[in-house]
């Protein structure tokens, strides 16, 4: 996740049923200082392209937390593997 987000501060978007979100997300936020931007996964593992684009930011503003990565995960455990 430290790759993902370079900056104290940066976002993620991980999935809701991905393995970082239900038992490493603390330790994303608390060591890694990434802040988790959580979506729903489909039924397969995916996440909906329309839902990342909604979080997708433009704009310069410190009290918006940018976007700098998305975790995807290859074996999803917790959407039938």
């Amino acid at each position: 996740m430290m790759i993902l987000g370079k900056r104290k501060g940066d976002g993620v978007i991980i999935g809701d049923n991905s393995h970082i979100a239900n038992y490493e997300r603390g330790g994303i936020s608390s060591l890694g200082s990434v802040f988790p931007r959580i979506l729903k996964n489909q039924d397969n593992g995916t996440i909906a392209i329309d839902d990342i684009k909604k979080q997708m930011t433009h704009v310069e503003d410190p009290h918006i937390v940018p976007i700098t990565g998305i975790s995807l995960e290859s074996s999803h455990n917790n959407c039938a593997g």
